[in-house]
Formats: C-alpha cells, structure tokens, sequence
C-alpha cells in the first residue's frame, strides 16, 4: 500500500474530523481510508488515532508525529509541483501576508535575498498582526504560526514555532520561578491574544491546562517580550523574539521540563493560486530556507 497515500489519509481524517469527511475530500469511501489509517499504524508500530463512534482524534504519540508527517507531504507535493516550472523563468506577481515580529526580526533581509534571486517575480508583501484567510483577503500566501483552518487553503508546516515561558531576572527575584505549569496561577501572565489566554503544557502524565486571566493583552509579541523585560510578568514568547533576550540575560526561560505544546510555523496558500508559478517558486524557497529548522536558530 502507497504510505504517502495513507499519511494524506490520516491527515485528512485529523483535518475532517472522521473518516467520512476525510473519503469526502479523498474522493473515496470511508473503509478505503480506514483501511489507509490502519496500515500506517501498523507499519509504524503506533496507534495515532483513538477511534469512537462519535469522534475521531489523535492520541498523544500521533500529535508528536503529525508535524512531521504534514511537512514529508508538504515536502513531497511542493517537489512535484516544482518540476512544472524546472525550464522557465519565474515571473509574475506574488501577495505574501507575514505576522509584523518575526518579518521585521528575521524575515525582511530574507525576503530580499528571494527578490534578488528572482526579480521577475513582484513580491508585494503585508504585514498582518492576526491570522487571515488568503482568499478572503485577496493573498497567494499567509505565512503565520496560527491553528486556523480555512476552506479552500492548503497550509503548509515550514518549522516548529518553539516557544518558551519567559520573565525577566527581577520578576523572578521577586516572584519567584515556577516549578510547576499550575505555579503559574500564582503569577502575573502576559498573553498573546487570543491564542495563548490558555496555556498548554507536556508533562511526564499528559497535558496541563492552564487558564487565568492575564494582566496584558497583545498582538503583537514584541510588546509582550518588552513588557516582560520590564518586570510586568511571565509571557510565553516564541523562539524568534525571545532567543536574544535569553542570550542577553534580560529575559530567563522558566518551566524548561514542561514544554509547550507544539505549533507550526505555516504557509496558508489558496487554492486557486497553489500552481501559479510565482507561489510554487516561493513555496519551494521557503521550504529550502526555513525547513526544517529557521536560520535564527
């Protein structure tokens, strides 16, 4: 049995939620797709799916390991695509949606090095401080670290958004570090809204929920990362903001053992653009620069 066709399997059933909806997007019956299920998780010796007559989800083996094989498929359709374009030269114009840290950060002076090596593409480039869907906001491509699904976009993981929980020596001096996810109802919390008012952790006995009203809202994570530099609180910071605020000893990453649950940095990408040659030229760019680890770390 094809095992691409049984990974798109389980993650279409992850996606739709059952495998009646994954055979509907498949275009075949749900026995077929159980069938294709089944033989991963015999072929990788794990159970990825718990299965009851009213729903369908991932065990926790199957969320460590759905990243990973959502990006082999990514990987493997972005490489097939690209062989259309193998003899031409890339042109046209390409609409990109970044979140405003991490381009202003990290992915501006990369950008530049994708528009001079492709100068007949038109990179026309928005910053976007909340997640959107590409169609509706008239984009080829919506880079972000968000959970969001959307109806006719593919999304494709480019790297772990690793994040850590973060405050600055004089809070903790104060405070007190945390040694426990529940310690943290006992802190000021600095959250990223609306996506991190609870906070989900790992541990040695499954996941541990977190929800308590923050002390500050934000958009925008640099904001998060200055107010905590400034004694404000504990925020969880990605990796692309915090990293130089550890390495300056102006932030400390707290709860080390306990780490938060994974999120994908991503490419949303419209369907009817999906192979236009400018986004499979960029697409395939950013999966060469970004994957599977970003150069800042």
């Amino acid at each position: 049995m094809d095992t691409l066709e049984c990974i798109k399997a389980l993650i279409e059933t992850v996606d739709a939620g059952g495998f009646s909806g994954a055979a509907r997007r498949l275009g075949v019956v749900p026995s077929v797709v159980m069938k294709r299920v089944n033989f991963l998780e015999h072929k990788l010796k794990r159970q990825l799916l718990h299965r009851t007559t009213r729903a369908v989800r991932l065990t926790e083996e199957g969320r460590r390991h759905i990243g990973d094989l959502r990006q082999a498929i990514a990987q493997v359709d972005v490489a097939m695509d690209g062989l259309k374009w193998a003899d031409q030269t890339p042109s046209g114009h390409l609409r990109v949606g970044a979140p405003p840290a991490v381009t202003v950060l990290h992915l501006s002076p990369l950008l530049g090095q994708f528009a001079r090596r492709y100068p007949d593409i038109i990179l026309d480039l928005t910053l976007l401080d909340r997640a959107v869907n590409p169609v509706n906001a008239g984009l080829d491509v919506v880079l972000s670290g968000s959970t969001n699904t959307f109806s006719e976009v593919d999304d494709i993981p480019l790297f772990q958004l690793r994040r850590s929980v973060c405050g600055s020596p004089e809070y903790l001096q104060r405070m007190g570090e945390p040694s426990h996810p529940t310690d943290l109802y006992s802190h000021r919390l600095l959250a990223l809204k609306p996506s991190t008012i609870v906070w989900e952790f790992r541990g040695p006995k499954g996941p541990i929920r977190i929800e308590r009203p923050p002390v500050m809202l934000s958009n925008d994570s640099l904001s998060l990362a200055a107010a905590a530099v400034q004694g404000n609180g504990l925020a969880v910071l990605p990796a692309y903001v915090c990293a130089a605020e550890i390495k300056a000893g102006r932030l400390v990453e707290v709860l080390v053992n306990y780490p938060i649950a994974e999120m994908w940095f991503k490419a949303f990408v419209a369907h009817r653009q999906r192979d236009t040659m400018p986004v499979q030229t960029f697409i395939a760019w950013l999966q060469a620069t970004l994957s599977p680890v970003p150069p800042w770390e």
